[in-house]
């Protein structure tokens, strides 16, 4: 008897360390479903944020076509700002 007992350890392990592994696969996607399930919260603050960096792209590029048309008056410093004005709202996306 005690001969089959020590051949069964090593099985009753590998068993327990299988069911450890679930568990923690199990704990670890409740986790990710909570995370993302708060993380909605924060979407409606993203979106006003993002859409008063647009409108602000927008008026820089309205700003940059009004001075870059033929009859303007616009030199090239004034051309090369309001270029630099736009690429810089681009980049603050």
């Amino acid at each position: 008897m005690s001969d089959l007992r020590l051949h069964s350890l090593p099985m009753l392990r590998a068993v327990k360390a299988g069911w450890l592994v679930r568990g923690a696969l199990v704990v670890l996607g409740v986790l990710a479903i909570v995370y993302v399930a708060g993380g909605d919260r924060t979407l409606p603050g993203i979106e006003e944020q993002l859409g008063c960096r647009f409108d602000g792209l927008r008026s820089a590029v309205d700003a940059a076509r009004d001075a870059l048309r033929a009859n303007s008056g616009c030199a090239a410093d004034c051309r090369r700002m309001l270029l630099q004005a736009v690429r810089r709202a681009m980049f603050r996306l």
